[in-house]
């Protein structure tokens, strides 16, 4: 999670599960949108937050410079630029 001043204040795991996912969603507060990248889940979480009135945006990574040409690969740094590009408006 990032917060307001664009600092990285918590990162976790969620186990694959729908009361896993929607526990770890609801710890934010509202109002809320969820980014994830585009990926074998992405379909099954689309699906859970349409369910739950949660509002999701899957984005492609190699659409994106700073996500899809870095040299630097991995989820937690991935997540935590998907973030601040969302918290930016981009």
């Amino acid at each position: 999670m990032v917060n307001d001043a664009g600092r990285l204040t918590k990162t976790t795991s969620v186990a694959t599960g729908v009361k896993n996912f929607m526990e770890f969603v609801r710890k934010v507060t509202p109002p809320r949108i969820i980014y994830m990248e585009e990926g074998t889940l992405a379909g099954w979480a689309l699906e859970i937050c349409a369910h739950f009135g949660e509002k999701l945006i899957i984005v492609d990574p190699k659409e994106n410079h700073w996500i899809g040409s870095s040299g630097q690969k991995n989820d937690p740094l991935d997540a935590l630029k998907l973030a601040l590009l969302a918290r930016g408006g981009y």
